[in-house]
């Protein structure tokens, strides 16, 4: 039996041999978006800046669904996009927990990482 606490990066699971709960730490890859087809879209600009790594980021609303749909991180330097979990940007900004940076993993792919995986 899974509980979710966080729809991002937590879950509890329940041992129910031992009825013991256990906290355990994930990481969900953020989904990748069509970084050229959101462009071509003209999205709303909601926020810009660049993070501690100098990447400049965008983050934008959802070119058809709007505010039924996550924001969405963009890195204008390397074009690629990312759905973002979050409804708003209120937590999103430059030395925030949720700062976001892109990394490459053992695999060559992008992937966007928030300030605190980084610790």
């Amino acid at each position: 039996m899974f509980f979710i606490l966080n729809s991002c990066y937590t879950f509890v699971t329940t041992n129910t041999e031992i009825n013991i709960y256990t906290l355990q730490k994930i990481k969900i890859m953020l989904q990748k978006l069509n970084f050229t087809k959101l462009q071509s879209l003209s999205p709303t600009i909601l926020s810009q800046f660049k993070n501690k790594r100098g990447q400049e980021i965008q983050l934008i609303e959802h070119p058809i669904y709007g505010e039924e749909h996550p924001v969405i991180i963009m890195f204008l330097d390397y074009k690629v996009a990312f759905n973002s979990e979050f409804w708003d940007t209120e937590d999103i900004y430059k030395t925030s927990d949720y700062e976001p940076f892109l990394k490459k993993d053992k695999n060559g792919e992008f992937q966007c990482l928030f300030a605190y995986e980084l610790r």
